[in-house]
């Protein structure tokens, strides 16, 4: 299954948004630039899958290519949603200019980081 967003400011591109199941957990894979003028979009999408029933969740940052503090930001909300709330929520390290964000901001021990 594979979901555009299409919330992207002009002149920037568009975050692709690709969703697959993996054993007992949905993996949510966003392409391209996850900023502010595409946090939403990823956002949307891992409530719409929460609401639909998912307890696990895996935010797959591999194919992202520039994320900014708003990206971080819905990450660390989310590893605390999910804390509160009684779900799963990991993430897969992106290339080494997105890790490098949360080696910056001291916070990839606050995360649930999954091997690929």
């Amino acid at each position: 299954m594979s979901v555009t967003a299409l919330g992207s400011t002009p002149g920037s591109d568009l975050l692709r948004i690709e969703l697959w199941a993996e054993r007992d957990a949905v993996c949510v894979a966003p392409a391209g630039e996850i900023d502010l003028s595409t946090v939403t979009a990823v956002d949307d999408q891992l409530q719409r899958l929460l609401e639909s029933g998912a307890r696990n969740l895996v935010l797959d940052l591999r194919r992202v290519s520039f994320m900014d503090l708003s990206g971080l930001r819905l990450i660390l909300q989310w590893t605390e949603h999910a804390d509160d709330h009684g779900f799963a929520f990991a993430v897969i390290q992106g290339p080494p200019p997105v890790a490098r964000v949360f080696e910056l901001c001291g916070v990839a021990d606050r995360l649930r980081l999954r091997a690929a």
